[in-house]
């Protein structure tokens, strides 16, 4: 038996009866407005100093409105977090402090330099400003909007969107292993095999659109 006609016959009931499993689960997170629960996040430490900016904006990810719950950083070009906020209201960051580097009792407290340019992300995905910032210790408000393209996006079929047709082909190659050329792709995980962790990977992106 060949690796496709293998699919084939692994392709049976089982995998349907996961899929419906996993849209019944996916069906109820919607329905308790919980579609993005696993997203929501907290804030890493951020160090106050007594040197700051303020911004605000706008965010979104792979061009939607990120949803509450979304984690806004402001980071240094050193790597340090120097400002965080959760997202509250979707597609809106609330007034976020971004303070400066300052050196307390001879200890210095990392934070942004003078003309520095503060970089961002979106629950861990790098974020394009608009427009870019530099910081300075104004202790004034200013809006610069966010931008985030996280990856990978499971919309196989190329529909504009993660919907049913996606889980069905994942779960068409159920526990096939990436030897195969066609069932490669859907093993989203790199574990070499396709199983239920790969469609629930989709089914968690349920309706994001893609593109």
């Amino acid at each position: 038996m060949d690796l496709r006609q293998n699919r084939v016959r692994r392709a049976g009931l089982l995998p349907y009866w996961l899929i419906l499993g996993v849209l019944v689960l996916v069906s109820l997170a919607w329905s308790f407005g919980f579609r993005h629960v696993g997203s929501a996040g907290v804030c890493p430490p951020v160090q106050n100093t007594q040197k700051f900016t303020f911004l605000y904006g706008e965010v979104a990810i792979n061009a939607t409105p990120a949803p509450p719950g979304s984690v806004v950083e402001a980071r240094s070009p050193r790597g340090d977090t120097v400002g965080c906020r959760v997202v509250e209201n979707a597609g809106e960051y609330p007034l976020m402090y971004v303070y400066g580097e300052e050196i307390v009792a001879g200890t210095p407290i990392p934070g942004m330099r003078e003309g520095e340019i503060i970089a961002f992300a979106v629950d861990g995905v790098p974020a394009t400003p608009s427009p870019v910032p530099t910081w300075t210790n104004d202790r004034a408000s200013h809006r610069v909007d966010l931008t985030a393209t996280s990856a990978p996006c499971y919309d196989f079929d190329n529909s504009g969107q993660v919907d049913l047709p996606d889980v069905v082909l994942v779960a068409g190659c159920w526990r096939m292993t990436d030897e195969d050329p066609d069932c490669a792709p859907y093993d989203l995980n790199n574990d070499g095999i396709i199983n239920i962790v790969d469609i629930m990977m989709v089914a968690a992106h349920w309706g994001e659109p893609c593109g």
